[in-house]
């Protein structure tokens, strides 16, 4: 009796594994194939041009969506290099609404990033995150 209850187990973690890696494997080409979609909708939270390395599936205490090498641009009136580059950034979802086909976060992680603040007479470059580009700013034009 013993060894058919080890038996049934041990099936039962050997079909739950292969279940989870399934699972897995779809969401990760789920990903990709919405990954314009969703570079694009971090380009309009942050109100700038993103670039992403890798997305993927991962596991960090919950599903998450691991995103690798972030580029988000800088405010264009304050810079033409990037504002924020992460090696590695994840974000841990919430399962009861992502099982009703609604995405809401639980938690945001982004590890080492290099973050660039730059303060002029006109703002710092943070003030038009999630609203778009700092209107151009003219500057006056040499007499003569």
């Amino acid at each position: 009796m013993r060894r058919r209850l080890t038996m049934v187990l041990g099936l039962v973690v050997v079909l739950a594994v292969t279940g989870g890696l399934v699972v897995v494997l779809n969401l990760n080409r789920m990903l990709e194939a919405n990954r314009e979609r969703i570079v694009s909708e971090l380009s309009k939270g942050f109100g700038r041009p993103v670039r992403v390395g890798r997305i993927a599936v991962g596991f960090h205490r919950g599903l998450a969506a691991e995103l690798d090498d972030l580029h988000v641009a800088d405010d264009p009136a304050y810079s033409t290099d990037d504002f924020l580059v992460a090696e590695r950034t994840y974000a841990v979802v919430r399962m009861g609404p992502l099982l009703r086909g609604c995405i809401r976060l639980r938690r945001i992680v982004v590890a080492s990033p290099v973050v660039t603040i730059i303060r002029t007479a006109q703002g710092l470059n943070v003030d038009s995150l999630g609203r778009g580009p700092a209107p151009a700013v003219r500057l006056p034009s040499p007499p003569g």
